[in-house]
Parts: structure tokens; C-alpha cells; sequence
């Protein structure tokens, strides 16, 4: 099995405009990560579950995705000595999320 991502959200309007507007900026990205399941009653979908407890009632939507390759963006950067040592790395980083930004604000306006 796949590790997966989730993103809790407490704004319907929010979870319902990502929920739209994904699928569309994910066809031939490499920017965006395709949703897998969407929950919008997650308390009611983890009844059968009473050792999963969540703090905080607001939470009442969830995207899954899939995670990534074990780790994410903080993680490596402290993990594999990048900050402040490998500037060639930092620079490549800044580069590739100035494109995703860049892609997005294009995409989604």
C-alpha cells in the first residue's frame, strides 16, 4: 500500500472549491497532487473507529492524496544538511516552487 497525505479542512467552502478545482490543475502536473478520497463528515466516517480520536470539531472535512516519497519539504531540507550548506540545492528548491507557483497562479487565476 501507498502512504497517503491527509488534509483536514473546517471550511465547506474551501473543502468544496479545492474539491472542484483540484482534478482540473492535476491533469499533466507535476505541481499538484491528484486527490485519491474526499470525506465531508469525517467524525461520522470514524464512528467505527473509537480509537481514532480528533481534537478540534472543526475538522470536519478531509482530501486524501498520496504522500510523498517519505518525506516532505522541512524534513529534507533539515535532514539532509541543505540550509545554509548546499547552496546550489536551495537554489534549485526556490526554483522549483516559484515554478509551481508560478503554474498555479496561472491555472487557477
Amino acid at each position: 500500500e501507498n502512504p497517503v497525505a491527509l488534509k483536514f479542512m473546517c471550511s465547506r467552502e474551501t473543502f468544496q472549491r479545492e474539491v472542484k478545482k483540484r482534478p482540473a490543475l492535476d491533469k499533466g502536473s507535476n505541481y499538484v497532487v491528484p486527490i485519491k478520497a474526499t470525506y465531508s463528515n469525517i467524525q461520522a466516517e470514524l464512528e467505527p473507529y473509537p480509537n481514532i480520536r480528533l481534537q478540534g470539531s472543526d475538522l470536519k472535512y478531509v482530501i486524501v492524496m498520496d504522500a510523498g516519497p517519505g518525506y516532505d519539504l522541512h524534513d529534507f531540507i533539515s535532514h539532509q544538511n541543505v540550509a545554509g550548506k548546499n547552496l546550489f540545492m536551495v537554489t534549485l528548491i526556490a526554483k522549483d516552487i516559484a515554478l509551481c507557483l508560478k503554474y498555479l497562479n496561472e491555472t487557477c487565476g
